[in-house]
């Protein structure tokens, strides 16, 4: 089986610096991926962070998520 986990890192172009995590566990919490990245955007602007872009596997791209950051 494995962990599964949602992930944030950062980086200058030189350095990687992970930020945020969440660990999926679907049976346990009902959330899903796509939750999990929705809600690390959300803590990311919630914290202050100076976001100028994101990247992410395009298994994540959908409207709704597009839009969390606007």
């Amino acid at each position: 089986m494995g962990m599964h986990v949602v992930d944030c890192i950062a980086t200058n172009g030189k350095n990687i610096i992970p930020i945020d995590f969440r660990v999926y566990d679907r049976p346990r919490d009902g959330k899903t991926k796509n939750d999990l990245c929705r809600e690390i955007i959300l803590s990311l602007v919630e914290r202050g962070f100076n976001i100028r872009y994101i990247c992410f596997d395009s298994w994540y791209s959908s409207k709704r998520k597009l839009k969390t950051y606007r």
